[in-house]
Formats: structure tokens, C-alpha cells, sequence
């Protein structure tokens, strides 16, 4: 997965084709084992890695200039997949069918990297439903943009 949130692979299955001398289980028991994944896990790893990132950047000083000087500034967003979206073939064309899930994702413009994720499983879910778990990490001295 790590392969896949950093960019090094589009996808699951190229990260595991390129591995598969490495990794002795089909592509069908990663998918397997991805489906039992909850949320937060995926959440925490975007969290974890941007973490690290982060510690890279700084330390490379390849940071953009600060767009407000003495504050974080932190952009949030919601990414929602449309509903003709990654859904099984026979159910593309069907409005009442089941959307697939959404996000909201904080940028660091300064950093130019996503620093946090909060998935949500329900596609028919508002953005604003997921601002009570957003709020417990605003720290002293970030300054949040909402994009509209």
C-alpha cells in the first residue's frame, strides 16, 4: 500500500506485479486482505508517510514559501469519486445504486503534500458530516482554507 500512496505504483495490482517475485500470493489475496481493511488503517497511513515526507522535505529545504507567514496554513478538501466511478459494470448506469465512498483530505501548501485523510464509507454522506474528526487536529497557529 505504502507503494501505492506514495506514487511509486497507479495501482494495487501494478505494485504487486512488479513485486510478485517477491510477494508469493495472488493478487486476488491482496485484494482479499485490502477489503478488510478499515478506513482509519488507510488514514493512518497517509498521516504516517506524510509524516516522514515531511521530515524529508524540511531537511532537503524544499519547501515552498510560507503563504502566511508565522502560521501553517492547511487546505482542506473533499474528493468525492462520481458515481460512474470505479462501480461494477452492470450497476454504472443505475442512479440508485450504491456510491462509492469520499474524503476529505488536508494539503500543506508549504510542503505540497497531503497531510492528512478522513475517509468516509458512505458516498450519499456530506462533507461537513466529517468536520468532528477533522477538528481534533487543528493545532495553535495553523490557519485553514476551504476550498470552495
Amino acid at each position: 500500500m505504502s507503494l501505492v500512496v506514495c506514487g511509486v505504483h497507479p495501482s494495487v495490482h501494478a505494485a504487486h506485479q512488479a513485486s510478485s517475485e517477491e510477494i508469493s500470493v495472488s493478487v486476488t489475496s491482496i485484494y482479499n486482505k485490502i477489503n478488510g481493511i478499515e478506513p482509519i488503517i488507510s488514514a493512518e497511513l497517509v498521516t504516517e508517510v506524510a509524516g516522514q515526507m515531511e521530515a524529508t522535505i524540511r531537511h532537503l529545504n524544499a519547501t515552498v514559501p510560507d503563504l502566511l507567514p508565522g502560521y501553517r496554513v492547511k487546505i482542506l478538501d473533499g474528493n468525492a469519486i462520481a458515481a460512474t466511478e470505479h462501480r461494477l459494470k452492470a450497476l454504472r448506469d443505475i442512479s440508485s445504486a450504491p456510491l462509492p465512498g469520499q474524503s476529505l483530505v488536508v494539503l500543506d501548501p508549504s510542503l505540497m503534500l497531503a497531510v492528512d485523510v478522513f475517509p468516509c464509507e458512505d458516498g450519499h454522506a456530506q462533507e461537513r458530516s466529517l468536520f468532528d474528526e477533522v477538528l481534533p487536529t487543528v493545532e495553535e497557529d495553523d490557519e485553514w482554507k476551504s476550498r470552495p
